[in-house]
């Protein structure tokens, strides 16, 4: 009789979640109703009710203007009108009978729980409106609400037909106060313990087992006996069929031929001017175009194919893959991907494995700027209701619940640290953390952080708010709606409330649409070359194997190189000293967790320090690129082939068990491995080790396809830098304006054209191999002032008085003064104090009142240094012209020139902070410095031993020669100060 119970997509404080759902058969219904405000859990309930052999029924709420109505669906076309119908209305909007959906695959309740009685007449208004109309109309009532028993069913029993709601929002009793602390966190609203009191009756909303239900119901058999009619006239069956996208072919050729044609086509093309063996890519060729015919798939990579090749020819950049997709010679063929599987060794059933009975999964990467035109043209080719973008719940984890719970309960902020700093990261649950000594400590010890940790366990993985899924875009050959309520995004795109999970449950396809930032900064980059140096650079066709890239990889610092930004990733990178592509591969699937561990081992073995071995002779074709050392998922495939003679679909198969960690096809698939490895006769020994390994590798042993494409991507942002250095800088300022990127650009010897009236823009701009820096750099100067100040220059002389003169009505006076302090005017005759104290007289000097008259600047004493180094700091972010170091010009070190990890070094610096304090274990003293150049700042440190030989020239905000070693410490880069010089300026 349980038939509203209300789950917690209705954020409303509902703690019914998907891992509270099997526990509802220890409750003893035969069948449960879910009533919500939203369709987003209907898939989910209805699979774990069927699963548990509990009839499934669902309901829809929908605001009235003086009642609730809910709408139970009957049947599988009740719920595709339901979907429809909520799809097209605002979810605000107060609905009455008249703006109602009409259906007779739908049961109509009214929901009695809040109506007085001085509302009665407006039910008995919308009452007759249903009793004249072919559609049946019942009252719900729940007893939890005291006036709803006492005063208001007696008035209306036996007038209307009348069934039972019982409200449920949580499984037991005791979870009363964390649904109300919940709701307080989704409302943002003050927690009240009575919030749910009702005329002095405190709301029992917990789910009671069937027998407590009807014994406290027992006095009212008529309820319960039309309740239970009313359930048996529901059957909702839902069918999950799968709904593949349908690709328009031209002239109606059958998909099969057509993807053949292409596919063969495309070969060919990529084929050509090559010395690769033609059999043996076709012959690969198809064996796939085989497998995706069987399986059903021809539509798919037409519709994948199709909208890649749009956003090609519309100049919108693409990357070169993603994942298991840069297994299929199919995909190569038709431009999806851009890496050759075939040299790379990358296996096809990696991606498609007809036994594995998987989707096939073609993400893409597009420029982020520009991924939505692609998405545009799959509207426009497949229309708006077959196109959406997927919902995405933010839920809420175990360190948001703690912080939230801890602001509606007043907990202290000491006592949430204590427990906030011991959760690692968001994969950590309330759970785990019950685990840890500590923790568990506090939780027996601690009454309000006991509460803090229950609450927090009931409330963690509720979601909180719907967003958009970052990728997923679904294109489907039936209307979207029929299968999921839609609404529209935030980018005007329609959107399911389904979340991926639930989607693919149904059996739409989506596709990944990604967007990836290091596509435009490639794209603005290549055209900042043919801008700046006539070059038209094809991006697709850049040499793998040039030295420069692999030079500036091993030497330079890595600011913008996809994947390898990271100090952890940039160490790596130095240590392996990569020389080739496929060292990039390796490098970007060591550096993972789990194989990060085996970097080491594969270090010495590169270096020759550590001998190679490969297990048993047959593999060495298959290790010796890595060393010997298990590295890619797909070695393990070859290996379990050649070792033991299993089919690559089996590999595949026992490669994806041991990461789900299913233990009877593991123990049903090593069988088969040994066997085959005795059939061979293998070495005993050497096959438990091997498949030990495997085992091991095969948790977290990297997808080689990933590897190549994201190197390849990340080749191709390090040979434009290499080789491109200006352009390359340029973009990355103009996307992320900074002062360390013009620090870096320092240490590559750009030379930098600072704001310049003469030559500066609204952008970053290269021109004779310098870059221009914009105005936008300007504290307070944005694009629209930017390209104000260049119309200003373009229209007239540019001498300081005429500037000002042409400025005066459009530009504010204190935007003019920042533009005189950064430098701006610095190519005039006059210094700074000069230009700001005549700006008075020019801003009040007519020329027009005086024909031919010039108003007479006055020469002024420039301001002091250090005020001027104080305002360009201030402006810019950084010294340039006024920093004591700025008369250090040429081969002189300077502290930006440097990287970590140097033990003997000497460079001129700035003291800018000199602090002396105590050693405690022996009461000596030290010195703590900051020392800085105009771009760079670090920590430093005089030990003992060195202070009191140099303590008597040492003097804050003074120039010095320092030697000494450059590391990291403790996390941060630290100069160790042995030796020092002072430079008297």
């Amino acid at each position: 009789m349980s038939i509203n119970i209300e789950s917690s997509f209705s954020l409303n404080g509902s703690l019914i979640k998907e891992s509270t759902l099997d526990s509802f058969k220890e409750y003893g219904y035969k069948a449960l109703g879910l009533v919500d405000t939203t369709t987003a859990f209907f898939i989910t309930f209805y699979n774990h009710m069927i699963k548990n052999g509990i009839k499934p029924i669902l309901g829809y709420r929908i605001k009235g203007e003086y009642f609730d109505y809910i709408l139970y669906l009957k049947n599988e076309k009740g719920y595709k009108e339901l979907l429809n119908y909520v799809s097209n209305n605002s979810k605000d909007e107060i609905v009455n009978y008249d703006s109602l959906l009409k259906s007779d695959d739908i049961l109509y309740v009214i929901d009695a729980t809040y109506i007085r009685n001085e509302h009665l007449i407006f039910l008995s208004d919308e009452y007759h409106k249903f009793k004249d109309s072919s559609l049946k109309i019942y009252v719900g009532v729940d007893f939890n609400y005291y006036p709803c028993e006492v005063a208001l069913y007696p008035i209306i029993y036996g007038t209307y037909d009348i069934i039972l709601i019982n409200k449920v929002m949580y499984l037991k009793e005791e979870d009363k106060k964390a649904s109300l602390v919940l709701e307080s966190i989704l409302k943002n609203s003050i927690y009240e313990e009575g919030s749910l009191i009702d005329m002095g009756k405190v709301l029992s909303l917990n789910l009671k087992t069937k027998d407590k239900l009807l014994k406290e119901y027992s006095d009212y058999k008529d309820l319960l006996i039309n309740t239970s009619k009313f359930i048996d006239l529901i059957d909702i069956k839902l069918k999950f069929e799968r709904k593949y996208p349908v690709y328009k072919a031209r002239d109606s050729i059958p998909p099969y031929i057509y993807l053949r044609e292409l596919s063969k086509a495309g070969l060919k093309k990529r084929l050509s001017n090559t010395s690769k063996d033609k059999n043996l890519y076709l012959s690969r060729l198809n064996y796939e175009l085989e497998i995706i015919h069987n399986m059903g798939f021809d539509d798919y990579f037409l519709v994948v194919y199709d909208y890649i090749l749009y956003a090609k020819k519309s100049g919108i950049y693409v990357g070169p893959g993603r994942g298991s997709s840069a297994s299929s010679l199919v995909s190569y063929s038709l431009g999806i991907i851009d890496i050759d599987p075939l040299e790379y060794n990358l296996y096809f059933e990696r991606f498609l494995n007809p036994d594995r009975k998987t989707m096939p999964d073609i993400d893409t990467d597009f420029e982020d700027t520009k991924r939505d035109e692609v998405i545009k043209y799959c509207i426009e080719k497949y229309g708006i209701d077959n196109v959406s973008l997927v919902g995405s719940f933010q839920t809420l984890l175990a360190k948001g619940a703690l912080r939230e719970i801890s602001t509606i309960l007043d907990i202290s902020e000491l006592k949430l640290k204590m427990i906030s700093k011991e959760i690692k990261n968001d994969e950590n649950s309330i759970e785990d953390l019950l685990k840890k000594r500590t923790i568990l400590n506090y939780y027996n010890n601690d009454s309000e952080i006991k509460e803090l940790l229950d609450i927090a366990k009931k409330i963690e993985g509720v979601p909180k708010s719907i967003g958009t899924h970052a990728s997923a875009v679904i294109i489907s050959p039936i209307k979207i709606k029929d299968y999921s309520e839609v609404h529209k995004a935030s980018n005007g795109f329609n959107q399911t409330v389904y979340d991926q999970k639930t989607i693919e449950e149904i059996g739409l396809l989506k596709m990944d649409f990604l967007s990836l930032k290091t596509l435009s900064t490639i794209h603005e980059t290549v055209n900042k070359i043919k801008e700046n140096r006539g070059i038209d650079l094809n991006i697709n066709n850049i040499p793998l194997d040039d030295e420069k890239t692999y030079k500036f990889l091993r030497e330079k610092p890595l600011t913008g190189i996809f994947q390898f930004e990271t100090r952890g990733m940039s160490e790596l990178l130095k240590k392996i000293g990569p020389s080739s592509f496929k060292d990039l591969c390796i490098i970007i699937a060591l550096f993972r967790p789990g194989s990060i561990s085996y970097s080491e081992e594969f270090i010495r073995r590169r270096n020759k320090d550590s001998k190679v071995e490969y297990y048993d002779p047959c593999l060495k074709d298959i290790l010796s690129e890595t060393l010997g050392i298990i590295i890619y998922q797909e070695q393990i495939m070859a290996i379990v082939n050649v070792y033991s003679g299993l089919s690559l679909k089996e590999a595949d198969i026992l490669r994806r068990a041991i990461s789900k960690k299913d233990e009877s096809l593991i123990l049903e698939l090593k069988e088969k491995f040994y066997n085959g490895a005795k059939e061979r006769k293998r070495n005993l020994l050497i096959t438990d080790k091997l498949f030990k390994d495997i085992l091991k590798f095969a948790e977290y042993g990297f997808n080689k396809s990933h590897s190549v494409v994201y190197a390849k991507i990340a080749y191709t942002t390090a040979y434009l830098k290499a080789n491109f250095k200006e352009e390359f800088m340029a973009t990355l300022l103009e996307e992320n304006e900074t002062s360390s990127l013009i620090k870096e650009c320092s240490k590559l010897n750009i030379k930098m054209i600072l704001p310049d009236l003469r030559y500066s823009s609204y952008r970053y701009v290269v021109k004779n191999n310098r870059i221009i820096i914009p105005f936008t750099i300007i504290k307070g100067v944005g694009k629209d002032y930017a390209k104000e100040i260049e119309k200003i220059r373009n229209t007239g002389d540019i001498s300081y008085e005429k500037v000002i003169s042409r400025s005066k009505a459009t530009l504010p006076r204190d935007l003019i003064e920042k533009l005189i302090l950064s430098g701006v005017f610095d190519y005039t005759k006059y210094n700074k104090r000069t230009m700001i104290e005549a700006l008075d007289g020019l801003y009040e000097f007519d020329p027009t009142l005086i024909k031919g008259l010039n108003y007479k600047i006055k020469i002024q004493e420039e301001y002091p240094f250090d005020y001027l180094k104080n305002r360009e700091f201030e402006l810019l972010g950084f010294n340039s012209k006024y920093h004591p170091l700025s008369i250090y010009k040429g081969d002189i070190l300077k502290l930006s020139d440097l990287s970590l990890g140097l033990d003997d070094v000497t460079i001129i610096t700035y003291f800018s902070s000199l602090k002396i304090t105590k050693v405690k274990s022996t009461n000596e003293s030290m010195a703590q410095v900051i020392i800085e150049d105009e771009f760079s700042s670090s920590k430093a440190v005089i030990f003992s031993k060195t202070y009191y030989k140099y303590a008597h020239i040492l003097e804050n905000n003074k120039i010095y020669e320092i030697s000494g070693s450059y590391k990291e410490n403790r996390g941060e880069p630290q100069f160790v100060i042995k030796g020092l010089k002072k430079i008297d300026v």
